[in-house]
């Protein structure tokens, strides 16, 4: 029983992955004891948190399996369990709080078994009266603990549901007892565990499994709590106790039973049992779910073990406090936990202060307290709790993970496709994932990633931007079998990790209507009568004459402030609207047939405003002619939010100003703004420069052109990045591909802004999260926006003859900045960052238009003037306006003549080009690559 509500309870927070991860919890000297959680018990608890984290609308159905045999009552635990088995259902309805449709069942069994509740949802309504009537009335045959049949009565009723997470909560006071002689208990032993288990052996090896194996295969974890107290253990048998030893080994898979000289021999004298199939470490194989046992010694215990199991769920082992009560809250947490064997303590936060705590958030059963704080900056630090016995604390990051799949989706045979969510926080907490948040996390992007079943062409991989936006690649599949993949989002630090698991089908795509692109980069919101838009073309099938398309509204759609503490807006308060030369009907769907691909245009809009760089996904959902398949896409999209104010206010403004007398200070606030708009110093900063091959074809590839590397991934060398030379506050930089320059704008009222100015013949693309520029040369891709932190500044610097080529692929190099790290790893992340930054692609598309413009507008001034011969004499060559030498037809080259090429001043890293003097090249340290500076002398 005792499980029951600390699994119920640590299940509460099913996103709240990053629970803190701990050393394995002590024996406490009080009176409840904090013992090891076994290798499987630990699995066991993933089971139910990567399931929760998987899919689009988690959904938990928890089976509760009741003990109502007499020795219940007969040795006082009837009323402790009433209380506490109330007490865990109704903290189901706090799953429901954060999205998760929650239901329960309540079976009972001695002898015999009944259904004392079917299947409730649960719905906010309060379940206490209900699980102590049903536990009161409940018709049960005592006379026996018969394990077998409460076990196939809850196998039973686990198969009534499907599609959700499914646990198994078993609690009982003894060991199996059949009514009967010591031969009467191997039947039941045998079907539940193992075949062959006799008086004379444990059957031959290989001979299979029973139940507990069957409830594995099917994805369902098992919780089993044994609870006794010291009346109950003085009235065991040697016999009983015996028995008693098989409830591991049923629940976790594999344990040890004592020996029973008097009744046994041979083999039945001691022995390890395994009731499944599990590992070395005791783990079941990937694909089956594992069992965790709970021993709780008297009620108190028993309660204290409830909420364990509540907070555990979550992700997290806890820790116990130091034996004076402290324990730390490091950066990063949201929230954190304290489970107390005491009603009475007190709350100390790192101040020194007592800490209200609101009753809310207060739980309290059987003499047991669980007590939820939520923090913030100003709460990271050493806190301390005062109380009789040991106290357990869990940590908490407060963030949840939606997938832009389902549990259970489709992927395309023959195709290389991605997966993708986000990283948010829990619903009802206000959390903004950005650099500002995940720095506290030292290893946030990186993503590891297990095939479990089924087989992929290469080991697919993925990415995890500051942003929260994840993507995993790379997935092509080896034939049609099914593939099972899990996902795990690491966080660093004392925060275990975020992990989902996804369940995929092989669909052969040729009949389906596709999107055209992965991702979606809108245009910016200007607002509240603004709107974002783009087009997303969607192919028709290639295999069918026609399909049928649906396209639903954002699953999600994330703001992302430019102001670190400006709110974000509701995701219901944006607009979304499509419109097609198509017949679209009111659900979104449009047929597409062959050869004809559809242009599918997006408006999104909101009528409240905020600076912010918005994120989100939207699904394609694609079904054959004939209804009998169907796929879903899912395409992320993108866009800058920008706050927009009326004209003639602003001009009202201005005059008013002006006529008050205010042209002076205004001056001086321009003058302060020009003296103060500096970089922020450079210090511990490196840069490399690759020269790549972009393949804009299609889904975007930035592929690495070193010549011993040649379009293959960029791999991050030890000695790619090097050290920057220091610099201290300054209005300018140089890139070595161009100068970055702080711009301050003429009416000091407006903010000022730091760009990086494309080499002449050039131009620079980067994709800045909220950026609200649009000068002219930003918009022509001539500068882009960049942060005053020269560490977070990148880009890719193409040509203008190599943007107006019609080749699929284009030359051109990517310059990323970084801060000094000691592994090369932590600069790979930063590479793969930067080349899975959502709207790249795009940015290139228009800065090619953006070329081809100027090209046009240089043609038509150059078709508008004829020289006329006056008898000057023409130079052979001239520059144009890039600077470059320009020769006339027929004129030959001067001999010796000097050339000269922007893009090749600098030699990247790995090129053939040798290196040319000139201002754009950087210093390099004399201590050479990532090596820090000299110290000062």
């Amino acid at each position: 029983m005792a499980l029951v509500g600390v699994l119920v309870g640590a299940l509460i927070l099913p996103f709240g992955a990053g629970a803190v991860a701990s050393t394995s919890e002590e024996e406490s000297t009080s009176g409840v004891g904090i013992p090891d959680r076994s290798a499987a018990a630990e699995a066991a608890f993933r089971d139910v948190t990567r399931c929760l984290n998987s899919g689009q609308s988690p959904s938990l159905d928890v089976l509760y399996l009741v003990d109502l045999s007499d020795s219940i009552d007969k040795y006082g635990l009837g009323g402790i369990l009433q209380t506490v088995l109330s007490t865990s259902v109704q903290q189901l309805d706090r799953f429901r709080d954060r999205g998760t449709e929650v239901a329960y069942s309540l079976v009972a069994f001695g002898f015999d078994h009944e259904t004392l509740i079917p299947w409730t949802a649960i719905d906010g309504s309060d379940q206490t009266d209900a699980v102590e009537g049903a536990l009161s009335n409940a018709s049960v045959d005592g006379r026996g603990t018969n394990y077998l049949a409460g076990l196939e009565a809850a196998q039973e009723q686990l198969e009534m549901r499907s599609g959700s997470c499914r646990m198994l909560i078993w609690m009982t006071d003894g060991a199996v007892n059949m009514g009967g002689a010591f031969d009467s208990v191997f039947p039941s032993l045998e079907r539940i565990c193992r075949p062959g288990i006799s008086r004379d052996g444990l059957g031959p090896a290989g001979g299979g499994f029973g139940i507990m194996q069957e409830l594995r295969d099917s994805g369902i974890p098992t919780f089993g709590v044994f609870f006794t107290n010291d009346q109950l253990r003085e009235g065991l048998l040697d016999f009983e106790r015996w028995k008693i030893d098989f409830l591991r080994p049923i629940v976790e898979g594999r344990g040890v039973v004592a020996p029973l000289d008097s009744e046994t021999e041979g083999e039945l004298s001691g022995f390890t049992l395994e009731c499944a199939e599990v590992d070395d470490e005791g783990v079941a194989p990937s694909g089956s779910a594992n069992g965790a046992l709970i021993e709780s010694e008297d009620p108190v215990a028993l309660a204290f073990d409830f909420l364990r199991l509540e907070a555990g769920l979550s992700g997290g082992t806890g820790a116990p406090t130091a034996e004076d009560g402290s324990f730390e809250v490091p950066a990063g947490t949201a929230y954190f936990r304290v489970i107390l064997p005491s009603d009475q303590w007190s709350l100390t936060d790192p101040n020194g202060e007592a800490v209200p705590v609101k009753p809310s958030s207060i739980t309290q059963a059987g003499g047991a307290t669980s007590i939820e704080v939520e923090v913030d900056e100003s709460g990271w630090g050493e806190w301390t709790v005062s109380s009789e016995g040991n106290a357990i604390v869990y940590l908490f990051t407060g963030l949840a993970l939606v997938l832009d799949r389902d549990l259970n989706d489709s992927i395309l045979s023959e195709t290389e496709n991605t997966l993708s969510g986000r990283v948010v926080a829990e619903s009802g907490r206000e959390i903004v994932v950005n650099d500002d948040l995940v720095r506290h996390f030292s290893d946030w992007g990186t993503v590891d990633v297990e095939v479990v079943a089924g087989g992929l062409q290469s080991q697919p991989s993925g990415s995890l931007s500051s942003t929260g936006v994840f993507e995993v690649s790379g997935l092509t599949p080896e034939d049609s079998a099914p593939i099972e993949l899990r996902v795990s989002l690491a966080l660093g630090g004392e925060f275990d990790p975020i992990e989902s698991t996804f369940q995929l089908r092989v669909v052969d795509g040729g009949a389906f209507a596709l999107p055209a692109s992965k991702s979606l980069e809108l245009t910016t919101l200007e607002g509240p009568d603004g709107a974002a838009t783009g087009v997303l073309q969607i192919l028709p099938p290639d295999a069918a004459e026609s399909a049928q398309v649906c396209v639903a509204s954002p699953q999600r759609l994330d703001d992302l402030p430019s102001a670190r503490n400006d709110p974000v807006r509701p995701r219901g308060s944006f607009t979304w609207a499509i419109d097609s030369d198509a017949e679209i009907d009111g659900d979104g769907c449009f047929t597409v047939h062959r050869d004809e691909p559809v242009q599918l245009s997006i408006s999104i809009g909101n009528p409240e405003q905020l600076n912010s760089r918005v994120v989100g996904a939207f699904t394609v959902e694609s079904r054959t002619a004939d209804g009998t398949s169907e796929h879903i896409e899912p395409v992320l999209l993108g866009f800058d939010s920008r706050t927009q104010q009326n004209p003639w206010i602003v001009a009202a403004a201005i005059i008013l100003m002006l006529i008050l007398g205010l042209g002076l200070p205004m001056f001086a606030l321009w003058l302060w703004n020009r003296a103060s708009t500096k970089f922020a110093p450079v210090e511990a900063v490196t840069r490399v420069a690759y020269p790549v091959r972009i393949e804009r074809a299609g889904r975007l590839a930035v592929l690495d052109r070193r010549h011993d590397s040649d379009g293959q991934r960029i791999t991050v060398r030890p000695n790619d990045f090097s050290y920057v030379a220091s610099q201290p506050t300054s209005a300018v930089f140089d890139s070595g591909r161009g100068q970055m320059r702080a711009r301050v704008p003429w009416f000091p009222l407006s903010a000022s802004w730091f760009e990086w100015v494309a080499p002449p013949g050039h131009r620079v693309v980067s994709v800045v999260a909220g950026s609200t520029k649009q000068t002219r040369e930003i918009e022509s891709f001539l500068a882009t926006e960049v942060s005053a932190d020269i560490a977070r500044a990148w880009a890719i610097i193409v040509s203008d003859s190599a943007l107006l080529s019609e080749d699929s692929a284009i030359d051109g190099d990517l310059v990323v900045f970084s801060g000094m790290h000691s592994d090369v790893r932590q600069y790979q992340r930063r590479v793969d960052d930067v080349i899975a930054t959502p709207g790249l692609i795009d940015a290139l598309t228009a800065a090619a238009e953006s070329a081809r413009a100027d090209r046009q507008v240089d043609s038509t001034s150059a078709a508008s003037f004829e020289p006329v011969s006056v008898g000057v004499a023409v130079p052979s060559s001239m520059p144009d306006r890039t600077g470059r030498s320009m020769h006339q037809p027929g004129a030959p080259t001067p001999p010796g003549a000097p050339s000269f090429d922007p893009v090749q001043s600098e030699t990247a890293v790995g090129s053939n080009t040798p290196s040319a003097p000139g201002p754009l090249a950087p210093p390099r340290p004399p201590s050479g690559p990532l090596a820090p500076p000299p110290p000062p002398q």
